[in-house]
């Protein structure tokens, strides 16, 4: 079988809660500079975030990556590791 739409890439998100006082503009330009500096996450196509959810207790911020999918950055450990690179810097 050949798969005629692979790319490569692979787009993958994940969520980040941050609390209700927090600022949003600051938490999100944080969170995009961060994911960057992220091994495997693609420069060309940035990493972005949106707020996605106004929780119970946090407002959930949506951050989207690109990685290539023939290296690991593609699988579910880069996107650990883009999330735990964002605790660490802030």
């Amino acid at each position: 079988m050949t798969n005629l739409t692979q790319n490569g890439l692979i787009r993958m998100d994940f969520i980040v809660g941050i609390d209700y006082n927090d600022n949003i503009k600051d938490a999100i330009d944080l969170i995009e500079s961060t994911a960057l500096q992220v091994e495997g996450v693609l420069q060309e196509e940035p990493p972005y975030a949106t707020v996605d959810e106004l929780g119970t207790s946090t407002v959930n911020i949506k951050v989207f990556f690109w990685a290539e999918t023939n290296e690991r950055c593609g699988t579910p450990e880069r996107k650990y590791y883009a999330g735990r690179n964002k605790s660490a810097a802030g």
